[in-house]
């Protein structure tokens, strides 16, 4: 299956991830290599099958996702995070989507787009309990085991606190929020 071909279509990702586990460490290498050749090539508004271009995206972050999710021992995830650290750095937002689902998958939680009330959130100030009892803005994913999100997540965390990369994407990230709300304020 092609890369381009595989994702355009989000039912293959889980296939190719489990394939993945037949893959020696050199090809985990080539893999990680390849992951951000597609990412970094930018001659693409429209795929071949009508695919557009944010979904292809979005569906690689995906696929970012499960393979470090899973494969976080085998497969280097720092090069990855250092190319999502330049991009910000250059000002490009479209691989931010990626960063999403990479997040998401690697955490296990996903980000409710609700509303949040002022009671919800100062329970996710307190401890595991409330957070879980006041619900609110973050769920963990469903069907996912909690001790490989657990190592995942402890993996990502490693990487950008010992790669020296926490605190740059937190301020990129910040920079870039406050000029786009500029933008939106100017137009």
């Amino acid at each position: 299956v092609h890369g381009e071909q595989a994702m355009a279509y989000d039912n293959l990702i889980l296939c190719l991830v489990e394939m993945i586990r037949y893959v020696t460490p050199l090809g985990m290498d080539v893999l990680v290599y390849q992951l951000l050749a597609n990412m970094a090539y930018q001659g693409r508004t429209r795929m071949k099958d009508d695919t557009t271009y944010s979904t292809w995206l979005t569906n690689l972050g995906t696929f970012a996702g499960h393979f470090y999710r899973k494969y976080h021992s085998l497969a280097d995830l720092h090069p990855l995070l250092n190319y999502m650290v330049n991009r910000l750095r250059a000002g490009q937002m479209s691989d931010l989507v990626v960063m999403q689902e990479l997040m998401r998958h690697m955490t296990g939680t996903e980000n409710m787009e609700t509303n949040v009330n002022d009671a919800q959130l100062q329970a996710h100030a307190g401890g595991p309990t409330l957070r879980f009892v006041a619900g609110g803005f973050a769920q963990t994913l469903p069907g996912v085991s909690v001790k490989v999100i657990g190592k995942a997540s402890k993996k990502l965390r490693d990487k950008l606190v010992n790669g020296n990369l926490a605190q740059p994407t937190i301020l990129l990230l910040a920079q870039l929020r406050s000029r786009h709300v500029l933008l939106d304020d100017i137009e």
